[in-house]
């Protein structure tokens, strides 16, 4: 079952992992961060949805101690891109922005 289950997942998570390392070509790095900790609260949301995953206070807490952290460095690294002149922070990047997922075109 365990080898079964490998040759199921290993293609989902080589491709997952391709897409990740190709859109740091395309976004920055602080962008793509917060793309992938807002994850978290999806797994957590499907795996108490489609696999009854017990739901616990606790671990709705981590999940937004976790999100509350990355917001935390997102705004530092914003902070140090202004101050060094860029200007940019998140704002410019291609497929990024506030809307969560949209591609530039």
């Amino acid at each position: 079952d365990t080898v079964r289950a490998g040759i199921v997942i290993a293609p989902i998570w080589f491709t997952a992992q391709l897409c990740f390392n190709y859109s740091l070509l395309l976004t920055s790095v602080t962008s793509n961060s917060i793309l992938s900790t807002s994850s978290s609260i999806f797994t957590f949301a499907l795996s108490v949805w489609l696999v009854n995953e017990r739901y616990s206070w606790e671990r709705l807490a981590s999940i937004v101690v976790y999100m509350i952290g990355s917001g935390i460095v997102t705004i530092a690294d914003s902070m140090d891109s202004i101050q060094a002149g860029s200007g940019g922070g998140t704002g410019g990047d291609a497929g990024g922005g506030s809307s969560g997922g949209g591609g530039g075109g």
